[in-house]
């Protein structure tokens, strides 16, 4: 593993068998989503540092679909990081939300009931899973729905250890 020097004191992580052709451009930081990925301008667009080695390795993206950093780590490119993913996918991987306020993905107190509605949004539509009293339940109920829908992109709220 090498490391590439990016603007905004930032570092990205690649294989060493990438790292010559990929330090022959600049590339810089930059933060998208409230994490950091590695980008530089080609023909008046931005190219994703993890788009390039993808492309370099097994070349073009499906039409449908990104390439998903596992890990959730935008800088670390190294190749066994990567999975392509759809648009669904990619939510079921997302974190949890800068205004949730339960500390859980999925799970919102509902004032009226007084209780913990849990709800999973799948193909841009939600799915209401229910109203619970203890927070954790609702919790573990987002998880399931999370794994039955996302597979192996699901995020969940309480992993198994």
């Amino acid at each position: 593993m090498r490391e590439i020097q990016l603007t905004q004191n930032q570092v990205a992580l690649v294989d060493d068998e990438d790292y010559e052709w990929l330090t022959t451009v600049k590339w810089c930081a930059s933060k998208m989503g409230g994490k950091f990925y590695a980008v530089r301008g080609v023909d008046y667009h931005t190219q994703l540092m993890h788009n390039a080695i993808w492309e370099h390795h097994f070349g073009s993206i499906p039409e449908g679909y990104t390439t998903d950093h596992k890990d959730r780590t935008g800088l670390n490119n190294q190749k066994d990081n990567f999975r392509l993913a759809t648009p669904t996918q990619q939510i079921g991987n997302r974190g949890i939300n800068k205004n949730n306020t339960s500390g859980y993905k999925g799970v919102y107190f509902h004032k009226r009931a007084k209780k913990y509605l849990a709800q999973i949004v799948v193909e841009y539509d939600y799915v209401y899973l229910g109203l619970f009293t203890d927070i954790e339940e609702a919790a573990r109920a987002y998880d399931v729905a999370a794994l039955e829908h996302f597979g192996e992109f699901a995020r969940l709220n309480l992993p198994p250890e």
